[in-house]
């Protein structure tokens, strides 16, 4: 009889611990709150896809794909069990133009499926999940501020590996080399600093797409200086890399931002140009940073040739062309600027301009509907700048959206990269501007 009060008892005090233990469980749960989680796992994507993006994590999957794939399904459950349930008209547009495309190019030109699913389906995706994910100014600003940290990680690294510490290159040389012939020979010879990114270009891409929107946070936090080291950790990295197109990106997006928040005076832009000049001399006894820029080698002007033939062969191939065709008829525009140093690599290298590879292999349909999409968004941000007043936050906000806009253009322009080969470069930034709603009507 005392053996089996004692088990009842012991039973009780397992229960009541049980209990205990599942209720302090369970008030801890509810203090976490659901956009606590989606910016962690933003957090998560953007150094995944900035740092870790071609290396496997999860199978076949990187860091920045799984992360992506968790923040879409908590997304979308915190979509289906909110009272107001809505979606932006613009994230529908956006998303049925993306379709379209994607059935087009699959019927048309039977691109492969698992390659349509990254240019188009990734970006819907990603829209929606970080739609859901940052829902005021305050979220705006604050993923804003992890991009920018996470880039300017990077460009302390790729600082480093400018000055040649071999600690910093042996972390990125761990990363591996997305076994990429030209990729490979550019970091084994250490040619250009690459940070944490896969090379020197996606980091120019990475350090172009924030840097217009730690201008906007400078001007509208009051940790200023903070956001002062940040940029400046971007101009340095920008430098380090070599990366003649992030530097031009740089100097326009400040020059647009300042120019449409009437900020942009003769003496402002002269000491920021001779700032950059200052530090491209420091770096230039590292890493020749100044010959570059002075003496144009081929990688450089061979930019021209390489869109003047792109912009005739689109223009002769309304349905785009590829193959032994495409060889053919570079050969034959080639002649026009054979005496341009580099212009014979077009073989290798195709025409270094994203908008025009577009336009040349798929035809007119896709290059008209790129351009619309673009023009799309961009009227997205510009209608509400229009209506921003003078040195109100929307205003500054809106301003670095332009010059991200501008600065794209630059990049996308001298690369191969761009919107529409699903670079997350380009539409992490992008999904986080949809986002942003003017403070009058924001929660």
């Amino acid at each position: 009889m005392r053996s089996l009060l004692t088990y009842i008892s012991m039973k009780t005090n397992i229960v009541e611990t049980f209990t205990l233990v599942s209720h302090e469980m369970l008030e801890v749960t509810k203090s976490i709150k659901i956009h606590h989680i989606q910016m962690l796992l933003f957090s998560c994507m953007v150094a995944g896809y900035f740092y870790f993006g071609y290396v496997d994590f999860v199978g076949p999957f990187s860091l920045g794909v799984v992360s992506l794939l968790v923040l879409f399904l908590v997304s979308c459950l915190n979509y289906c069990i909110r009272s107001d349930r809505t979606i932006s008209s613009s994230h529908i547009i956006i998303s049925v133009v993306l379709i379209l495309m994607a059935l087009w190019l699959y019927a048309v030109y039977d691109v492969p499926v698992i390659r349509l699913q990254k240019m188009f389906i990734v970006p819907i995706v990603l829209i929606f999940a970080v739609r859901e994910g940052v829902k005021s100014i305050r979220q705006v600003n604050n993923a804003l501020i992890i991009i920018a940290i996470i880039v300017s990680i990077s460009c302390i690294f790729a600082v480093l590996q400018a000055f040649d510490v071999d600690f910093f290159w042996d972390i990125r040389m761990l990363l591996g080399t997305a076994e990429r012939g030209a990729v490979e020979y550019q970091l084994v010879n250490r040619i250009k600093a690459p940070g944490l990114a896969l090379f020197s270009v996606p980091l120019s891409y990475q350090i172009s797409a924030i840097f217009p929107f730690v201008i906007y946070l400078t001007y509208i936090s009051t940790a200023r200086r903070k956001m002062i080291i940040l940029g400046l950790c971007l101009v340095l990295g920008s430098l380090a890399s070599k990366s003649l197109s992030s530097i031009l990106a740089i100097l326009v997006s400040y020059i647009v931002f300042m120019k449409l928040n009437h900020l942009l005076r003769p003496k402002r832009l002269l000491g920021f140009i001779i700032i950059l000049m200052f530090l491209a001399i420091g770096f230039s006894y590292y890493n020749g940073l100044i010959s570059r820029i002075i003496s144009p080698d081929h990688t450089v002007l061979s930019r021209i040739p390489f869109t003047l033939i792109g912009v005739k062969i689109l223009l002769n191939a309304p349905l785009g062309i590829s193959g032994n065709e495409l060889m053919d008829l570079m050969r034959y525009y080639l002649v026009d600027f054979r005496h341009i140093l580099g212009a014979k690599d077009i073989f290798e290298f195709g025409f270094h301009n994203c908008l025009l590879t577009f336009g040349v292999t798929y035809g007119w349909a896709v290059f008209i509907m790129y351009i619309w999409l673009y023009l799309y968004i961009f009227r997205l941000i510009y209608k509400p700048l229009k209506k921003s007043t003078i040195g109100s936050d929307d205003r500054y906000f809106y301003s670095g959206a332009i010059a991200y806009f501008c600065a794209y253009l630059i990049q996308s322009s001298t690369h191969s990269a761009g919107l529409m080969i699903g670079d997350p470069y380009d539409w992490i930034p992008l999904a986080v501007i949809l986002t942003y709603k003017p403070s009058q009507v924001s929660t």
